[in-house]
Formats: structure tokens, sequence, C-alpha cells
């Protein structure tokens, strides 16, 4: 190639290549390609390889390094390189290549965010993971967590350098309006008032995070009904000259000790004086506690000429739709999943199901917020409470069928004669969700199952492949199932990577994982 006529230093003597830093650092390895067909990948140096062998047209380089790529997306944080791997996928528009590393990334969502690599991910890509429909992450508090440090990283390294706080801003508009604050425990929002960064930025996070503190508070306080839920949640809207609120009506718990009027007298100074002051005053300076602003459901929100802040509309509803606002992402922790695990699984017969029996709570708040998923009041729950079952949970059965489903031979029985139905058998990895709890009315869910796998380097596990169904439960309705929850014979083969290892007993077991998550499919509204 550097001897081509068509290369314009092809004439000279000694030519000066320039190169990237990172792929400085690998072009000793590259070179040792070039003369032996011998080189040695990992997760660090793959790229900067493949930015070499496509500047100079080694194709066959290039292809064995985005095959590592997609069977090596795995690895420690510290080593992780993901994003930049999607990054690159989409400038070459290797469509193969972004599928699977952009599948990685929504299905381990958490552990990228642990990264250095996750620092330096462009905003937009940033907002489309935050809006993937099937995120995979511990639960929306830690989601918060992890775009504040990307804002805090990017805030010491560039916007305030430059001393364009505008900008910074404008970052925070886009990214934190993804986050769905009402789907935080009360615990988690009561801790939030108290942190820096939100109070530095209160004319953001504050209003946001009164509503959804309004939002926890008015279904454990408030009847039952979609409707009335609705109404009360009203967000109203404000432009830089003029401040609108609304408070609704406190709970005698949540009121006690506090002044709900003169606390309602000093919301509206403050949000009025933040307004005539272009909003760039902070709450903290008008000892407004968040003490208060957690007990009283104030609900406030502000927007100008150039942008509507959380993107909220008058009647409350956001611009990206309440349905997904409102709504849990799948969330790995206690309360929407749980883990089932096959133990030896080489051993386990075929056609067997395991059998397990778990819990998943009606809403937010717990047992006062059991309607929200059904479609009317759910007077047969309150039967069932009556008789001293637990009405905040519902109570779920999963059958899991690693190894296939099996029909014995039936005879169906029919006038003039009988007719006989043969054994039948399907290869398919199946998980059967029986709901336990009985619907009055339908009970809308979403049920995704999780397979884990366990890492080529360093055997870690991490989430490879997700299932998902939406299921209506009803009287007539009790299960659903979801197939193809990985393919058969990747599971069913003697180096499965489905097959993680475990040394509890003292022997090495290989085992077989999934994580099954039941969340509602609508929350609130």
């Amino acid at each position: 190639m550097l001897t081509d006529t068509k290369w314009p230093d092809a004439h000279k003597a000694r030519i000066l290549l320039n190169e990237e830093l990172e792929c400085v650092e690998v072009f000793g390895d590259f070179l040792q390609y070039m003369y032996t067909g011998n080189i040695h990948l990992s997760n660090l140096s793959v790229l900067p390889v493949l930015m070499l062998a496509d500047k100079y047209n080694i194709h066959d380089l290039g292809s064995e390094c985005r095959n590592y790529m997609v069977t090596h997306c795995h690895t420690s944080p510290l080593n992780l390189r993901v994003v930049s791997w999607l990054r690159y996928a989409r400038m070459c528009d290797n469509r193969n290549l972004e599928a699977v590393v952009k599948r990685y990334i929504e299905l381990n969502f958490e552990r990228v965010m642990q990264s250095r690599d996750f620092l330096v991910m462009p905003l937009e890509m940033l907002e489309e993971m935050c809006r993937c429909e099937h995120l995979v992450i511990q639960s929306e508090y830690t989601l918060f967590l992890g775009l504040k440090k990307w804002l805090l990283h990017n805030d010491e390294s560039s916007d305030l350098a430059c001393g364009n706080e505008h900008i910074m801003e404008k970052k925070i508009l886009q990214i934190m309006s993804n986050v769905r604050l009402p789907l935080m425990t009360q615990a988690q929002l009561s801790s939030l008032t108290d942190d820096p960064f939100l109070n530095k930025y209160a004319q953001f996070f504050m209003p946001k995070l009164s509503a959804a503190c309004a939002y926890h508070s008015s279904h454990r306080t408030s009847s039952p009904t979609i409707a009335q839920s609705e109404s009360q949640s009203n967000v109203h809207c404000a432009t830089e000259n003029s401040a609108k609120y609304h408070v609704a009506p406190c709970s005698q718990q949540f009121a006690k000790g506090i002044d709900t009027a003169a606390t309602s007298s000093r919301l509206k100074a403050v949000t009025q004086s933040a307004a005539a002051k272009g909003n760039r005053e902070s709450w903290s300076s008008h000892n407004f506690g968040p003490q208060n602003i957690f007990m009283c459901n104030v609900l406030y929100m502000q927007s100008s000429s150039e942008r509507t802040l959380w993107n909220f509309e008058p009647s409350g509803r956001t611009v990206q739709s309440c349905s997904t606002y409102y709504t849990p992402r799948n969330y790995m922790c206690d309360d929407w999943s749980t883990s089932l695990t096959i133990e030896n699984f080489p051993d386990f017969p075929p056609y067997a199901s395991h059998t397990y029996f778990f819990s998943t709570p009606k809403g937010m708040s717990g047992g006062s917020q059991a309607n929200l998923l059904h479609s009317g009041h759910d007077t047969c729950s309150r039967a069932g409470e009556d008789e001293g079952e637990d009405n905040s949970v519902f109570e779920w059965q999963v059958e899991m069928y690693p190894k296939g489903i099996r029909f014995p031979p039936a005879v169906m029985i029919s006038i003039p004669q009988n007719h006989d139905i043969d054994e039948h058998c399907q290869d398919v990895v199946r998980v059967a969700v029986i709901s336990k709890t009985h619907h009055c009315h339908p009970c809308h869910v979403d049920v995704s199952v999780l397979a884990v796998a366990r890492g080529v380097e360093d055997g870690t596990e991490y989430v490879d492949a997700l299932a998902h169904k939406s299921c209506i439960f009803d009287k007539e309705r009790m299960i659903h199932n979801i197939d193809n929850i990985v393919p058969f014979h990747h599971l069913n083969c003697s180096k499965s990577k489905y097959l993680t290892s475990s040394n509890i007993t003292g022997a090495k077991q290989c085992n077989f994982k999934v994580v099954v998550i039941i969340r509602p499919s609508l929350m609130g509204l």
C-alpha cells in the first residue's frame, strides 16, 4: 500500500505516519501481525488495532477484531470499552457490531456506568440509552447517580472550565428529564433533597423532586381511582415572568408538625422571586428546607420561551409520554425481581421443571396503590385483605423448563369414537408465570426474563439475553408462557456460556441462572 503510486508519499525514502495516540501504543503489535500473522488482542487494544486495520486496508485483521468485539463485550469495569466500540461501529456503519454492543449496554447498563468509558459517552447516545424500552438497571436511583456522575465529569472537564454554565444547564435538562423520579422510593427522594448537586441546580431539580414527592403522597392519601390520582398530579407551568403553583391536600400524618398554609405562602414567594430573577436563585437561600419540600405536596413547574423544564405540559403529562414516565423499567432490585437458579444443570432431567414462588409490590407505595395495576376498583383484593392475605403484593409461581417441554400421550374422548394423541416434545427453553393472586379485574404487567451468562475472560456474570412479554392476568388467564429465553441448543451443549460456575458446596457445579422481573405496565395514570 505504501509503495502504491496513488499514495502521495510513495516516492519518498522515509514516510512519516500520523496516528492517534492510542494507535501509537499498539503499532508494534500491528507491525508484528503484518510480518508474522500473529497478534494478541484485549479489550483495551482491539479498537486501536481495528482502526489501524481499517486505515491500511488489512481486511483479515479487521475481521478478526470485529469478531473479537462481538464475543468479548463483557469484562471488568476497569477494562470495559463498549461505549467506544459502539461509537466506532456507528461511524463505520457496521450494523452487526453496533447491534451486539448496543444490546450489551442496554442489558448491563449498571456495569457500564461503573466504567471510565461511560464518562466519554456522547450526550445523544446517553439520552438514547436512557430511553431504551428494555434498559436493565438496579433501580431508578442508581440510574440517577450514574447520570449525575456523567454530568459532574463533563461539568469539571469542559463547560465550567470554559465559563459556559448555560451549556451545563442545557445538558442537565436533556439528561435528567429521562429520570423517572416518581419511581424512586420515598426514602431515596428524601435523600436527594440534601444532595449538593441538586442544590447547586435547584431551579431544575426541586420542582421535579417536589412533584415526585407529591405523587407518592397523593397515592398514599387519595382514594384508589386512577382518574383522581391523575387529577391530583396536575403540574402547572410558569413563564419567567410569572409562577403558577398548585398545593395538593396533605394527609394528617404528613402535615403533622408543619404549617402547610405558611409553607405554601413561602413557596409562592420563592417561586415568584426565582422566576423574576431568571430562576437562578437557590431555594436554600430562602430556608425552604428539604423537610418542607418533601412533606408538602407542592407541584411547581417552570418554563421559558427557550426551554420547558422537564418537558411537562399543563395537563401533567410529559412530552415523552406519561406511559413511559410512570412505568417502571427493568429493575433488578429485590422489590421487582428474583433470581432463579438450577444447580448442577448437566444432571437436571430432560423435560423436567423447577418451581419457584415470589412476590412483587402492587404499587410504588405498597398496598394503597394496589389498584394501579388494574382497570378499576379491586373489591376482591379488599376481600382477600379481610381474610388475612397481604393486599400490598402480588404472589407469583414460576415454572422453568430449561430442557424442553414434553406432552405425554393422551386420549381425546369424543363421539362416536375416541382419538389417541401421540406424545409431543418441544426443544424450547420456557418460563411459565402463574398468578397466585385472585384478580377481579384485568391486571396488566410486563414480564422480562434475563438470561445470565459468564464472561470469557474473568468468568463474572452478566446479562446476555432478554425475553419480554406483556401479560394480562384475570379470572380467565392465570398463566402466561415465555418461550425461547435462550436458544435451546445454545444452553444444552457442553460448553454453554449460560452455565455459570459455583463452588458453594465445595464441589464445582455448572448452574443455569435467570432473573425474572415482573412490573406494572403503567403506574399512577
